[in-house]
């Protein structure tokens, strides 16, 4: 099945009318793509939103060939982007607490951070 973008593959042809049709045609599977890695609704949807905000700004150097991958490709790497920033923002498991006495060694120092 042809995307709506290789309907309009002259560059400066891609209208609201085409991304709706690809949006359409992909929120779905993108969607999915985000979720999986991030597991959280609210989350995901943002950055599916950010994914086509960022198609939309890039529409006319994208091949139309390429639409599907590069969604793909973009939700991924946002996606990641998102879960190094949240790692981040959350303190290791290895921290010293105020009742903790011993510390823990480099080796379950870098086992323990990042997880949830």
């Amino acid at each position: 099945m042809a995307t709506a973008y290789a309907l309009h593959p002259a560059v400066g042809t891609f209208d609201l009318t085409a991304f709706d049709e690809i949006y359409h045609q992909y929120h779905n599977a993108v969607y999915s793509n985000i979720y999986k890695l991030v597991r959280q609704e609210a989350v995901a949807e943002d950055i599916l939103q950010e994914v086509f905000i960022a198609l939309w700004e890039n529409r006319r150097r994208l091949e139309p060939a390429k639409v599907a991958g590069w969604l793909f490709v973009t939700s991924y790497n946002k996606s990641v982007k998102y879960l190094k920033k949240s790692r981040a923002r959350t303190p290791c498991h290895f921290q010293k607490t105020a009742r903790s006495t011993t510390r823990s060694s480099p080796k379950n120092r870098s086992a323990n951070c990042g997880t949830n």
